[in-house]
């Protein structure tokens, strides 16, 4: 299953751009890769943090990992599953990459208000097929069958980018394997500075070099300056 997926993602890696947070009440945000299965983790009110994860019911969340099992996932999946941890850590708390078992952890900031909204989705997705809970001791989540059809083209890191969208991102690239990457966004007041700053450069650059007569007297004109449980898991 590996294999096939570095295969068909042909090395692209898809590109995070996080919403412009400037001014606004954020929160942190993270995106766990753990080798080719990637996962959302966002912030509880109460504090710690919550994971979700998406993937095939008999192959992620049953854990019969054979390779028959990897590509029928792949091709003719019957059951999706959504997997969801409580992780009794802080966003800041060191050491939370190798306690999760993760290959690379990705931070960045949303809106709380986008990150609340997700995450009651989330709960609410979760909860309602609560009757068909069971655990990974594994993987340390808890799983329950998802409604939304798993397959190759619509597998766990396409609902981490869906996931990441309706925080306000941007995900550009081909999105098949985990291997995000992190582009932070320019603040839409910093654009305008810039944009400004280099239209007047290109109008001084064009006026006649000869110095009205205050500034021989002494006058110079001015500018302005421009001036956030202890647990050791696998992944899928």
């Amino acid at each position: 299953m590996i294999l096939l997926l570095l295969f068909l993602g042909g090395g692209c890696a898809p590109v995070i751009i996080p919403p412009a947070t400037a001014g606004k009440d954020s929160v942190p945000v993270l995106v766990a890769d753990y080798g080719y299965h990637s996962t959302l983790i966002l912030p509880r009110p109460d504090g710690g943090m919550i994971e979700y994860a998406y993937g095939d019911w008999t192959y992620f969340g049953q854990n019969q990992k054979s390779v028959g099992n990897a590509l029928h996932a792949l091709v003719a999946s019957d059951q999706a599953t959504m997997g969801r941890r409580m992780l009794d850590r802080e966003v800041n708390q060191p050491g939370l990459k190798d306690a999760l078992g993760a290959k690379t952890i990705l931070r960045f900031d949303a809106p709380r208000q986008k990150v609340e909204e997700l995450e009651r989705a989330l709960e609410q997705r979760f909860s309602a097929r609560l009757d068909s809970i069971v655990y990974s001791p594994v993987h340390e989540l808890y799983f329950v069958k998802d409604d939304e059809p798993y397959g190759v083209g619509h597998n766990c890191n396409h609902f981490t980018a869906q996931w990441l969208e309706r925080l306000g991102c941007r995900v550009e690239g081909m999105v098949l394997t985990s291997s995000f990457k992190l582009k932070e966004s320019v603040p839409a007041s910093t654009t305008a500075i810039e944009t400004a700053a280099a239209q007047a450069s290109s109008r001084s650059t064009s006026q006649p070099t000869s110095m009205p007569a205050a500034a021989s007297r002494g006058l110079a004109a001015t500018r302005p300056d421009t001036r956030r449980s202890s647990l050791m898991t696998r992944s899928q």
